[in-house]
């Protein structure tokens, strides 16, 4: 049986909530979150079969987590990023599409990162040389369904 919307909005709030207290997203635990561009559905365990390689290309961290999400209640009830995030720009010739975000925790450096939530991107992005990835306020979109 599904969920009514609003257990959906708190099953939403206490995920979001529980990696915001374990320091996470504002690095206190020492895990680094980290934001990643993938070309499909990112897979957990199996996260880097499908990131972007472009020349340039990182994952984003930092900044990005200290202002968290913005988490609004609806049917279904949506997470979104409270803060522009910025990519590398591309310094190679390889065309990559974008078509889904995923952020990521690592546990200590060196260790590989856990995909922790994931989703599709509005429309696919098309990444070449000289551009620079941009996410603006409420463009990364986690519903809990993705």
């Amino acid at each position: 049986m599904p969920m009514h919307p609003d257990q959906s909005y708190v099953a939403i709030q206490r995920a979001f909530t529980t990696v915001m207290t374990a320091g996470a997203f504002n690095n206190n635990s020492g895990n680094a979150m980290t934001w990643g561009l993938f070309n499909s559905q990112p897979v957990v365990g199996n996260e880097a079969a499908s990131e972007l390689t472009y020349g340039g290309y990182a994952r984003v961290g930092g900044n990005a987590f200290n202002t968290g999400w913005t988490i609004a209640q609806g049917a279904p009830p949506t997470a979104k990023n409270a803060q522009s995030i910025t990519f590398p720009t591309c310094t190679s010739n390889d065309n990559q599409t974008a078509t889904h975000w995923g952020m990521m925790m690592q546990a200590s450096s060196g260790s590989t990162p856990k995909l922790m939530f994931s989703g599709p991107l509005d429309a696919p992005l098309v990444v070449s040389n000289g551009y620079t990835p941009v996410f603006g306020v409420g463009s990364i979109v986690y519903s809990g369904t993705n």
